[in-house]
């Protein structure tokens, strides 16, 4: 079994190239369905491991249904928070345009039309 995790390179331990191996192996187990490769997942259809499968799946599927629904609407937050400090910072821009054209009219131009400011 060993020689088997060499093959797929197992000889450090990094998560990625874990689950590429992976990968690899199932992929192997699945496709290699022949008698000379029988090294296929047996199906959990006994009773203990029947169970136990099926209570795993149904935990996962919670779990990550769970995962979802709780940062769904985080994300949802957080988009408005953004979309409304947005609309904010664009309505003072719109305010800081204006004032600078005023700005602009009446001291740039007065003062080099060589009129006195106040």
């Amino acid at each position: 079994m060993a020689k088997m995790f060499g093959k797929f390179g197992l000889e450090y331990c990094d998560l990625p190239t874990m689950m590429w191996n992976v990968e690899v192996l199932l992929r192997t187990l699945t496709i290699r369905s022949n008698r000379r490769f029988d090294k296929r997942l047996d199906p959990m259809l006994e009773p203990p491991n029947y169970e136990i499968a099926t209570a795993m799946i149904v935990l996962s599927i919670i779990f990550a249904l769970k995962f979802i629904v709780y940062i769904t609407p985080f994300v949802l937050e957080i988009i408005g928070y953004l979309e409304s400090e947005m609309l904010a910072l664009s309505v003072e821009l719109t305010n800081i345009w204006e004032d600078s054209k005023k700005f602009y009219e009446y001291y740039i131009l007065q003062h080099e039309s060589g009129g006195e400011c106040e």
